[in-house]
Parts: C-alpha cells; sequence; structure tokens
C-alpha cells in the first residue's frame, strides 16, 4: 500500500495552522508496529495517549474506539503506524479552550522490520541533557527537540542509540529508547518521575516481569551505575528489547543465558495480548 494519512478521519495531509499541536506542541503521539496487519502492544498505546491527554489539558474519552474508528481494517501487510492526538485548532492564547476539539492524525505507511542484531548494539553517550520537569515527565509529548540534538551527536551507523542523562547528570533513557540493565541478577531502569519518556515496550515489560516474579527497581542512577552492571539492554516499540554489547569503554554480556535474553523472549509471547 501507499503511505497515507488520516486527519479526523478523512484522507488528508492538510492540518490548519492554528492548531495547538503546531502552535503549541500540546499533543502526544505513539507509534505502533503493526506485523502482517496486527498491531503490537496496542493496549499499552492506547493507555499511553489516553494519559498524555490528560496531562497535557485536554482528556479523550475512548481514545481506542476514535482511533479504531478512523483506522477501519488495517491490510494483512507490516505497517508503521503512529497516531498523534492535539487539543485541536484554537485562539494563539496559552490557554486551552474550554470547548476543545482534539484533532486526530493517523500516519500509515509500509514498513521493513529489522531484527536488532543478536551481536548486541552499540550505545553512545549524549551530551545533550533532558530537562527536568516533573509535569511533564514520562509524556511522549510533542517537544521532541532534546531527543533531535542528542541524536544529531553521531553518524557512526555502527552505533544505535544514545544515552541521555538529565541536567543533573542522573540517567534517564536513549534517544528512542528506555534503558534496562543487570547487575548481580537484579534488574534497574531509571526513575522517570523528574524527565523522560515511559515507553510503551517498557511498561509492558514491567508488567511482564512482575508477572514472572522479576523485581525492576526504577533508581535515581548515573553513568558509573551503567560502567558497574553486567547486561545492558535498551527497548523501544519497533526493536523490542536490545542487548548492548558495548557503551563507551564498557563491555557488556549477550547471548543466551542471560537476563536480556529472558525478557526479551518472554515480552516476544505478549506482544498481542
Amino acid at each position: 500500500m501507499q503511505p497515507l494519512t488520516l486527519i479526523n478521519g478523512s484522507a488528508t495531509r492538510t492540518l490548519a495552522s492554528s492548531d495547538r499541536g503546531f502552535n503549541f506542541g500540546q499533543g502526544v503521539s505513539t507509534r505502533i508496529k503493526v506485523v502482517a496487519g496486527k498491531a503490537q502492544l496496542w493496549r499499552f498505546h492506547m493507555q499511553a495517549l489516553q494519559q498524555g491527554c490528560a496531562a497535557l489539558g485536554f482528556p479523550i474519552n475512548a481514545v481506542d474506539k476514535l482511533v479504531k474508528r478512523d483506522l477501519g481494517i488495517l491490510p494483512k501487510a507490516d505497517l508503521s503506524l503512529r497516531v498523534t492526538l492535539t487539543a485541536g485548532v484554537g485562539s494563539n492564547s496559552a490557554a486551552t479552550p474550554v470547548e476543545y476539539q482534539p484533532t486526530r492524525v493517523l500516519q500509515i505507511e509500509p514498513y521493513n522490520f529489522v531484527e536488532p542484531p543478536v551481536e548486541g548494539v552499540d550505545l553512545w553517550l549524549c551530551e545533550t541533557p533532558l530537562s527536568i520537569h516533573p509535569r511533564l515527565a514520562g509524556i511522549k509529548h510533542l517537544n521532541r527537540l532534546e531527543q533531535v540534538l542528542a541524536r544529531s551527536e553521531w553518524r557512526d551507523p555502527h552505533i544505535r542509540e544514545g544515552v541521555m542523562f538529565d541536567t543533573q547528570g542522573y540517567v534517564i533513557g536513549a534517544t528512542a529508547s528506555n534503558i534496562f540493565w543487570v547487575q548481580s541478577g537484579q534488574v534497574y531502569t531509571p526513575d522517570l518521575s523528574q524527565a523522560g519518556v515511559a515507553g510503551v515496550m517498557r511498561a509492558a515489560l514491567l508488567e511482564r516481569a512482575g508477572q514472572l516474579g522479576i523485581e525492576v527497581h526504577s533508581v535515581r542512577a548515573r553513568l558509573a551505575d551503567l560502567e558497574a552492571a553486567d547486561e545492558l539492554f535498551v527497548t523501544n516499540a519497533f526493536d523490542g528489547v536490545m542487548a548492548v554489547k558495548a557503551c563507551a569503554q564498557k563491555q557488556y554480556a549477550v547471548g543466551s543465558g542471560t537476563l536480556t535474553q529472558k525478557l526479551r523472549t518472554e515480552l516476544a509471547q505478549v506482544l498481542y495480548d
């Protein structure tokens, strides 16, 4: 199929210049991996959208139903589906209109998915910091400039992702992924109460780990904590769980027998729950 954009259910590429997502970044988005017509982690994506809209001041009831109504029936193909919701058309005032009409944008395009390398990936240490903002922490809102600037720091195709820190030097995540590490059999992930994006694959991993009796510790960590880890991995909705083989000068365990591999296998079984 050809790439398709739907705005409020209509096949158009025209967005009003007064849309609050365009003018103020008042909106949220999520990118869904669709394999042979089946959307992965649908429940987590819809929850993230619903919670994000409410946090940004334009609650939407039944996001799931709205998106499904616009989307219709997906072809049995591999697709990238980006869903963006904004507070809709409004004035130039910062105040959210009392009677707002949210804008729904669906971008659908064919996609060739490539499995992450089994030998693991390399990470960059980004210099661009993430701002501390508790009210926006965890939300995938439309202002991603810090991640964009961080991603521009490297061009080496062998480096898959970049670790990002907040302005106080605490590990938050990667430019488009969440971070986990294993030390002495314990699993850790950064505390995202002050900054960062709580991704859907992260949410699925936390849920599945809990079902398996694996505790994941949410902590405020610095680079030294990553350097002391035995295993390191990153997660996102398109790549799943990606083992990290190296970050800066540190080498990590990868492959069979690692806790990273166990979690990757477990998550593969619940992608369509």
